[in-house]
């Protein structure tokens, strides 16, 4: 963990602020920087599975796409309807299964949510911000 920021050497440092001008507590420095610091691009090797999160990808045109994804671990997903994928059996459970790999998530239709990631591999993720607070 960071320590309080030394102010003095920072180009905007002001001895002579009034104790009201300070916005934040050294808590609430932290809590922000640590915001600031998770909303960073990280490699794709370390995303985690089963989880909503940006991925940033280039697809078949060569152009960067940023989604909203998942990434399946093999036999994580049972495959409860019929599919255009391959799916993975298990001989052990007797189930079919949705393919490892990325699915973009789409929450606007209501059948389909989970669209396989069939072109471009991901390079990068980053976790999603939190939403809005009061009235959407």
């Amino acid at each position: 963990m960071t320590n309080w920021p030394e102010f003095e050497k920072h180009d905007n440092y002001r001895p002579w602020a009034d104790a009201e001008e300070v916005a934040l507590t050294r808590d609430e420095y932290n809590q922000a920087r640590d915001a600031i610091a998770a909303m960073q691009w990280r490699p794709i090797e370390t995303a985690p599975s089963g989880k909503k999160i940006l991925i940033v990808y280039k697809n078949s045109l060569g152009n960067a796409r940023i989604i909203i994804a998942k990434h399946y671990s093999k036999f994580a997903v049972e495959a409860s309807y019929d599919t255009d994928l391959d799916t993975d059996y298990s001989e052990e459970t007797d189930t079919y299964y949705w393919p490892e790999g990325w699915y973009e998530q789409a929450d606007n239709w209501d059948e389909y949510t989970d669209i396989a990631l069939n072109q471009g591999k991901p390079s990068h993720w980053m976790p999603l911000p939190p939403q809005p607070t009061g009235e959407l």
